[in-house]
């Protein structure tokens, strides 16, 4: 996982995150221990993440501020993923 969120330049936590949203592996326990992930397993999180935008992608996107955009986030309108 360190190799994902190396490129994807988030941290690992992110990562983890991101495959517990997508319930990719709803049988995986999750401790401290290294998870390996096969390269299907990569596809799908790598094609997920590609559709992903940022905070200051909203503006134009959406033209809501920031600042709103997170208000969004809270109320469960948005989620967030990397957090």
């Amino acid at each position: 996982m360190k190799e994902i969120a190396s490129e994807f330049g988030v941290p690992v936590k992110g990562i983890r995150s991101l495959i517990r949203t997508l319930d990719i592996l709803p049988d995986r326990v999750w401790d401290k221990r290294a998870l390996v992930i096969d390269e299907a397993t990569y596809a799908k999180i790598k094609a997920y993440a590609d559709d992903l935008i940022t905070l200051p992608e909203t503006i134009a996107i959406t033209g809501v501020p920031g600042h709103i955009f997170r208000q969004l986030v809270k109320q469960g309108f948005a989620h967030e993923v990397w957090a």
